[in-house]
């Protein structure tokens, strides 16, 4: 799958993701999130002080996977990339 064919994935309708991060000594944790495509990233918010915001502060490398929940033998996606933050406020 190209870079275009997989975020025209990730941008069709209303996807849940599931991202992994890491503590700095490399134990995991997954949550789901909900994401947006923007001008080529994915997009989703969290709090700095939430597990995820803590993990991706002290180590910035994640994973997200997200599949086709209407068909989920469609296809299926994970994405690993070092993660970009930014303290400003969404509102």
């Amino acid at each position: 799958m190209t870079r275009e064919e997989a975020l025209r994935f990730l941008a069709e309708g209303a996807r849940t993701g599931h991202l992994a991060t890491a503590t700095r000594s490399g134990s995991p944790h997954v949550a789901p999130v909900w994401f947006v495509v923007s001008d080529g990233d994915i997009v989703f918010t969290t709090g700095r002080d939430t597990v995820k915001g803590r993990h991706l502060r002290a180590n910035p490398r994640a994973a997200l996977t997200a599949d086709d929940r209407t068909t989920p033998t469609r296809s299926s996606l994970s994405v690993d990339r070092s993660a970009l933050t930014s303290t400003r406020p969404i509102y």
